[in-house]
């Protein structure tokens, strides 16, 4: 073990050394990026009741180490939701209705064949009473405008195959 020298006023006082830092974190950053089951070796030799103390420590650690893996697994997971959405709900805003968007009400997608692409837009208008308007206009959801200005479909479907070929 490294020692000091009594300081004399004439040198700056130097801190002990310090073993090299390892390549390998002790500790993982993230859940995923160390092996849980690398992390607590038992040395091998070990007495019975130390080994078996040490092999609790381990399980126990990796247990714990796995709950929280499954809890940032979640967690990307919940992320990754909660940017899809916002993404389809910044489409959904994009769309073209005919008046003013007042949040709380209902407004069906249509879509009719323009002469280039297909043609989106919202309407208040169901899709019963919009059929006798339009007959060429086809329903494709319907999503209600939130408070907080994001969409919830309200029809029950799950793909939205014209929201990806808007954004293409």
């Amino acid at each position: 073990m490294p020692t000091h020298e009594p300081n004399t006023g004439s040198e700056p006082m130097r801190p002990a050394e310090t073993p090299a830092p390892s390549s390998r974190a002790l500790v993982p950053q993230r859940p995923g990026d160390a092996p849980f089951r690398n992390l607590l070796a038992i040395p091998e030799g070990a007495p019975g009741y130390l080994a078996e103390a040490k092999r609790e420590i381990q399980l126990s650690a990796l247990r714990r180490l796995e709950a929280l893996d499954q809890v940032y697994r979640e967690l990307v997971a919940q992320a990754q939701r909660i940017v899809v959405d916002a993404r389809r709900d910044l489409l959904l805003h994009d769309l073209p209705v005919q008046a003013a968007k007042i949040r709380g009400l209902t407004y069906h997608l249509y879509e009719r064949d323009g002469r280039d692409a297909p043609r989106r837009f919202f309407s208040i208008l169901a899709p019963e009473e919009h059929a006798q308007a339009d007959p060429l206009a086809r329903h494709l959801a319907s999503y209600r405008l939130n408070e907080d200005n994001s969409w919830t479909r309200l029809d029950g479907g799950t793909g939205e195959p014209w929201l990806l070929a808007q954004a293409g």
